[in-house]
């Protein structure tokens, strides 16, 4: 079982739980979705979002070729740098582990969808 396929079957399992007609705005824009694997080797699927963070003085957002991105600009040159941060707050609001034997999933995570803010959401 390759990771792209651990991902459809957690996705799958997401959708029994929280049908398409129930989702916010921000779950497909917002949502970040990994996977790796854990001690028993069984992939560990999480969807996940981050949430906006306060720019420093000389950064602002730009959105260019339909990304968004922060900007750096360098306050004696005018040069301007793409930033790259980490998210500090990330919530995990679902995850799941895929067995690669059997294509069983085990939900451990699966917050109320409603607890979740939208436009405090960094997407």
């Amino acid at each position: 079982m390759s990771g792209d396929m651990a991902k459809a079957f957690a996705g799958e399992e997401f959708e029994k739980r929280h049908p398409r007609e129930t989702w916010p705005e921000w779950l497909r824009p917002c949502t970040v979705v990994n996977y790796g694997k854990d001690p028993c080797d069984r992939f560990v699927v999480s969807f996940a979002v981050s949430y906006k963070e306060p720019l420093d003085v000389n950064e602002h957002w730009e959105e260019k070729d339909g990304q968004r991105r922060i900007v750096r600009v360098d306050p004696q040159t005018s040069e301007e740098f793409i930033v790259f941060k980490t998210p500090r707050k990330v919530v995990v609001y679902f995850q799941a582990l895929v067995d690669p034997m059997t294509a069983s999933v085990e939900v451990v995570t699966d917050m109320n969808l409603s607890l979740i803010i939208g436009e405090e959401l960094n997407c």
